[in-house]
Parts: C-alpha cells; structure tokens; sequence
C-alpha cells in the first residue's frame, strides 16, 4: 500500500504510480480504458482522470484535477480501475492505497 500527501487547494496535481503484481510491473500494453477513484470514510467516490504513461512498465498517471482544489481533510481510498481486453481490473486488489489530504496552513 502506498500513501500520498496532498493539501486542499493544490492546483495541477498528479500522482504517478506503478501496477505491480507480486512485486513486478505489469504490462498494460492492451488497457483500454482507465479512471482511477477516491472515497473519504466509505462515503460515495468522485472519479479522476487517470493515463497509462509507460505501458510496458505498467505505470499510471491519475490527475487529481479540481477533486483537490475542494477536497474535505483525511484519509482518502485510492484504486484504479481499467478494461483489458474487455475485461474489468482494479488496482491494488487488496487494501486500498491512500492520499492523506490536510488543510492549508495559510
């Protein structure tokens, strides 16, 4: 599980991860489609924006867009979701990854 740290309001944020199974890159060569979604407390998810940037290696790009600008303080569940030869994958498959969201200081 990997854990991010962002603050409301960040504006033209990215996260870049990598989609391993046992411990190794997964080749997303023929992904489809891929979003990637955020929930606070099991409460409903908002969907970001999210690009396979270097297939053979199996890293994503997710753009945390206006979702930060307004984003409520705590800890967020992260997952990925893509479409591989018509079939359906969510990333990580067990525990969710996290953003850790604060305040602004300022």
């Amino acid at each position: 599980m990997t854990t991010w740290r962002r603050v409301v309001g960040d504006t033209n944020d990215t996260l870049v991860l990598q989609v391993l199974a046992d411990g190794n890159p997964v080749d997303l060569t023929a992904v489809s489609a891929i979003e990637a979604h955020v929930a606070l407390n099991g409460a409903s998810a908002a969907t970001l924006t999210a690009a396979v940037t270097t297939a053979a290696t199996g890293i994503v790009t997710v753009t945390l867009g206006s979702w930060i600008t307004t984003a409520a303080p705590g800890s967020w569940a992260l997952e990925v979701q893509m479409t591989s030869a018509g079939v359906p994958h969510s990333w990580p498959e067990g525990t969710p990854d996290t953003i850790e969201v604060r305040a602004a200081l300022g």
